[in-house]
């Protein structure tokens, strides 16, 4: 699973889900917390938040890239994300 933080205001339905502590317990998949080197403090600190409560989750650091990660750096995007499915069997997944 990769993980991209986003706004609740750009997904009005997820304002109804709620995503617990007790909830990511029951989770196993290795996941990519995916975020930019200048990514704002707010944003940081729900990857510290996610790799808390899913110990398994790995960072996924874009280089010169604070938002739209896919739009300002889609290279870097592409090749982390080939590296987290080759190290972890994409197939099997």
């Amino acid at each position: 699973m990769i993980l991209i933080p986003f706004s609740r205001s750009k997904c009005p339905h997820c304002k109804k889900w709620h995503f617990t502590a007790e909830e990511a317990t029951r989770h196993r998949e290795t996941l990519a917390v995916g975020g930019g080197t200048e990514t704002p403090s707010i944003v940081r600190e729900s990857h510290q938040l996610i790799k808390q409560w899913l110990p398994q989750a790995e960072e996924l650091a874009i280089p010169q890239v604070r938002h739209g990660l896919e739009y300002m750096n889609p290279h870097a995007v592409a090749d982390g994300r080939a590296l987290f499915f080759a190290s972890h069997n994409a197939e099997a997944l």
